[in-house]
């Protein structure tokens, strides 16, 4: 097609011999005609260069940069500076994408005539679809430009908000090499988000598409599962980044409360961070809106994530609400000492009043409700609202 512009994807890669041929593999069975598939191989001591080596000679539109090893911003700038694509994608060593994640985005960012396309993913082995909760077009202007950081950025609306990951989006190709080049090489942690929040302050239009094509790799060593002390830190080395580039364009007395709120956010998901399937929390974080709508309910209560289990310390505080069992699709990988929960499939054969959907997103809500009502819930007996974010 006349339209089609070349895509160059910059995959950096260190040490996932276990997980780049699939990777790349995916990436060369796009069904989107113009590609550069980019591998900066960031001085591997394992055989992911070698894989690397091996894929480039069976695919032209394979380059393989090998550097020695100066980290992740470095291998994505390194990749921005030989790419060609008026497009640009990126994707992470160890992940892999959907055969038609390029010819998705292309066609959406080419129809809304955006700067920037963001798309949700899937998280790991569960086909859970994670990102934006709403999509469309968003127009940013001098006037909401601020806003949209507020809302969309930083903000914690279960509607609007971005995740910040640079992988799940395809860019035009002067927004990402002006956004990213303000990092700095050193940086190991929320770089993503710094360069999303240059893209907000630079660019005109965003478009966001709930569909997913993306799917990130769950790895117990990879950096994303530092030790806490360590992340606090870097969360803190994060938040002074923020403030630098949020002074630079001159909008820092608007923004340094939300800024402050993302980090003491952060901070309180560490705090409540569980492992192993553990609904053991520190900190409660959201509550039930309302909960007087509870009072004389026998409750059922659907969720073991986050969301559901601040509903059970919430409940539990309360005589006048009767908690009769507690559930969740994966009832099976949670555990604790003082509640055990049952399989949903045992919802029908019990006395209760209302079965209360905890989680955050609406859509969640709605396929958990349909669900229960296959299995014979009455839909009156079912309830979700949007969860409230404790004050901070």
């Amino acid at each position: 097609m006349e339209t089609d512009k070349l895509i160059s994807v910059i995959v950096p890669v260190y040490n996932v011999e276990d997980y780049v041929e699939k990777c790349i593999r995916s990436i060369m069975v796009q069904t989107y005609p113009l590609l550069e598939i980019i591998i900066v191989d960031d001085g591997s001591s394992d055989g992911s260069g070698s894989i690397c080596d091996k894929l480039e000679a069976e695919d032209a539109r394979i380059k393989v940069l090998h550097q020695r090893n100066e980290g992740l911003v470095r291998a994505r700038k390194n990749g921005l500076n030989i790419a060609k694509g008026e497009l640009i994608g990126f994707v992470d060593g160890d992940d892999y994408v959907e055969p038609v994640l390029y010819e998705r985005l292309h066609k959406l960012l080419m129809e809304h005539e955006a700067d920037f396309v963001h798309s949700g993913f899937f998280y790991g082995n569960i086909q859970e679809v994670k990102g934006v909760k709403r999509g469309g077009d968003i127009c940013i202007t001098e006037e909401n430009r601020v806003e949209m950081i507020k809302n969309v950025v930083l903000g914690n609306s279960n509607v609007h908000a971005f995740t910040p990951s640079i992988w799940s989006k395809l860019f035009k190709r002067d927004l990402v090499i002006k956004s990213y080049s303000t990092i700095a090489d050193s940086s190991s942690f929320g770089e993503d988000l710094l360069c999303l929040c240059n893209c907000f302050m630079i660019c005109n239009k965003v478009f966001a598409t709930r569909e997913a094509y993306y799917h990130y790799t769950i790895r117990e060593n990879s950096l994303s599962h530092d030790q806490n002390v360590t992340i606090m830190k870097r969360m803190s080395g994060l938040h002074n980044a923020l403030q630098e580039v949020f002074i630079g364009y001159g909008v820092w007395d608007y923004l340094k409360e939300y800024v402050d709120e993302h980090y003491i956010r952060g901070l309180m998901e560490i705090l409540t961070k569980r492992k192993n399937g553990s609904l053991e929390r520190n900190v409660q974080m959201y509550q039930f809106p309302n909960i007087e709508q509870m009072f004389g309910q026998r409750i059922i209560l659907y969720g073991a994530g986050s969301v559901g289990c601040d509903y059970y310390t919430q409940i539990r505080k309360y005589v006048k609400c009767e908690l009769i069992a507690w559930t969740d699709r994966y009832y099976e990988k949670y555990k604790c000492d003082y509640c055990e929960l049952i399989d949903p499939r045992r919802i029908p054969y019990l006395v209760y009043d209302k079965v209360l959907i905890g989680v955050m997103d609406e859509k969640s809500a709605e396929e958990i409700k349909h669900s229960l009502m296959r299995m014979g819930v009455p839909k009156s007996k079912i309830y979700w609202k949007c969860p409230e974010r404790i004050k901070v």
